[in-house]
């Protein structure tokens, strides 16, 4: 014991003297996580933005092209479902001027136009898009007219090209246009007091079944929805949950 003092003390003042210093510990530096280069950075961030114009512009061309097509579109000649249309617009209480063309371009009825907003129909319409079933099919589309959907689909047209990279920006997507078309199902219904819930589920069903699966399902800002089966059983579930139209009528207000 008197050995290990000793020699403690003569290494103390070894080291105060300066001659000697004492043993310490090395601790290792820390590793510093790898870091991407700015360049490939630069790069990646660069391309992403390339790919999403391009995304985005091949989307607008497209449907700039689909509305070219329409010129040879004419007005519905058949009274009944003009004068049908008309008191549509009305319960809706759309003031600014709605076209009602058909045209050989669509297979399914849809909502074209930012600045001259259209109706079209097809051509060919089975039997099963009359009465009661055509004016739901009117007032869902104007509905569509009511909320700006066709400006909307632009916005995310631009916002799904910009994220293009990201999974939950197509799941998000495909989501959203699902909740949107049943919305517009529910102001449909509430605009036509007297329409039953069932009726009309009944008359999707037949819809998508008689129009053709052919068409485009992006050509336009607000896609194609008749002849789009994968969503139809979402949609039919909120038709059965819809509440009567007393309940509805200031949502539909609201909304617009």
């Amino acid at each position: 014991v008197h050995a290990r003092q000793e020699a403690a003390r003569s290494l103390l003042a070894l080291a105060a003297s300066g001659q000697a210093s004492l043993p310490s510990l090395e601790v290792g530096e820390p590793r510093t996580p790898r870091r991407i280069p700015v360049t490939a950075r630069a790069v990646s961030a660069w391309c992403s933005i390339l790919v999403g114009g391009l995304l985005f512009c091949l989307a607008l061309a497209r449907a700039i092209g689909f509305e070219r097509r329409l010129g040879a579109a004419r007005p519905v000649t058949d009274a009944a479902a003009c004068e049908l249309f008309e008191q549509c617009r009305s319960s809706l209480g759309i003031r600014r001027e709605v076209k009602l063309l058909e045209s050989a371009e669509v297979t399914s009825p849809a909502l074209v136009g930012i600045l001259r907003p259209r109706v079209l129909l097809p051509v060919e319409r089975p039997a099963l898009l009359s009465g009661r079933t055509l004016e739901l099919v009117f007032c869902h589309e104007l509905a569509h007219l009511r909320g700006r959907d066709v400006e909307l689909g632009l916005v995310w047209l631009a916002l799904r090209s910009c994220f293009w990279f990201h999974p939950l920006v197509w799941i998000a997507n495909r989501r959203l246009l699902t909740a949107r078309e049943a919305w517009r199902d529910w102001q449909a219904l509430a605009a036509q007091p007297g329409a039953s819930p069932v009726a009309y589920a009944r008359s999707l069903l037949a819809l998508a079944e008689s129009f053709s699966l052919e068409a485009p399902a992006h050509a336009t800002l607000l896609p194609l929805h008749w002849n789009r089966t994968h969503e139809l059983k979402r949609r039919i579930q909120m038709i059965h949950a819809f509440h009567p139209p007393a309940q509805m009528a200031p949502i539909v207000v609201v909304s617009a």
